[in-house]
């Protein structure tokens, strides 16, 4: 049936889409497979070493810098085929929702990867509540074995529910979790970990709170070419006092949308590189690996990537 779907995709829009975006004569028999996972790495030097592989993102990126607006996508989420249009203001990872469910390109590719390797986990946390990405994983897993949460400030008590958004949410925050020690199968992490200043201190609690033989997910703005980790601002502690000043070491700094902040936002701390995936390793996880994906068909221009690990 998927395949059959595919094959429709093609047919209707192949020629079209080589003819707009493609380079002129440029071979793209590489690119029409409709395979999603194309590889994965440990380490940056793993990847930086692997000639073939910088070829073809190189040949990725090539068409992702003027997508067509509109194209018809496969949702896996939804089973179906929908026209979605490109919002490249906010990325290319953030464009192309499926018009029935909701969900942009990175959310649709890691509820694949979800799907694929985790379904029968029981046991979830999700770092979200108030988005449509927590509501299709709350029927994925059944309601009773997920629990997602928010963000809503310092003054909130962690493990406590507000009225927040004309929606009852769970306060949690990254770095002193309320909840108790190997209690879940699966955390689900979704463009998060840059609006985190203690990277190190908040992947402790999620591995401390992660079961053993149990697994965590994440995404967020991966720099594939970068080794270390690039700070844009830091929180410095005032003296005597349980509050922060901010220092921005990036001018304008940055700031995503925040679906529990919809008018300020997130500010953004850091463009994580491969160091990442070595603090992971350092707080415990095991299997640490960056997994990256295309799939012009279901709408993932360009090299996506998310991160996957276990405990053991």
């Amino acid at each position: 049936m998927i395949n059959n779907f595919i094959k429709k995709i093609r047919n209707k829009w192949h020629n079209d889409i080589i003819n707009k975006i493609f380079i002129s004569n440029y071979d793209i028999s590489w690119n029409v497979s409709g395979k999603t996972w194309f590889a994965e790495f440990e380490n940056y030097h793993n990847f930086i070493s692997d000639i073939n592989i910088q070829d073809y993102i190189k040949k990725l990126f090539s068409i992702s810098y003027e997508p067509p607006y509109s194209i018809p996508i496969y949702c896996d989420i939804c089973k179906n085929i929908s026209i979605s249009n490109s919002f490249i203001l906010y990325g290319i990872e953030e464009s192309y929702s499926c018009n029935n469910c909701g969900m942009n390109s990175r959310k649709r590719a890691m509820y694949e990867f979800v799907y694929n390797q985790y379904r029968n986990k029981k046991n979830i946390y999700i770092q979200e509540a108030v988005t449509t990405a927590y509501y299709i994983y709350e029927k994925l897993f059944n309601k009773n074995n997920i629990i997602g949460s928010e963000y809503l400030g310092e003054d909130k008590t962690c493990g406590k529910y507000y009225n927040y958004l004309n929606n009852n949410i769970m306060h949690q925050d990254c770095t002193n979790m309320s909840f108790s020690d190997n209690t879940f199968d699966l955390i689900i992490s979704q463009h998060i970990f840059e609006h985190i200043f203690e990277v190190k201190q908040s992947l402790s609690e999620l591995f401390r709170i992660t079961k053993p033989n149990g697994a965590i997910v994440l995404s967020f703005p991966f720099f594939l070419f970068q080794e270390k980790n690039n700070i844009l601002a830091r929180r410095i502690k005032i003296e005597n006092k349980n509050e922060f000043n901010i220092e921005y070491l990036h001018t304008p700094p940055k700031f995503h949308i925040n679906p529990a902040d919809p008018q300020g936002g997130s500010l953004v701390y850091w463009e994580h590189g491969w160091e990442f995936l070595d603090i992971m390793r350092d707080v415990g996880y095991t299997d640490v690996k960056l997994h990256l994906y295309n799939n012009v068909y279901k709408g993932y221009f360009g090299c996506q990537s998310l991160i996957s690990a276990k405990k053991e």
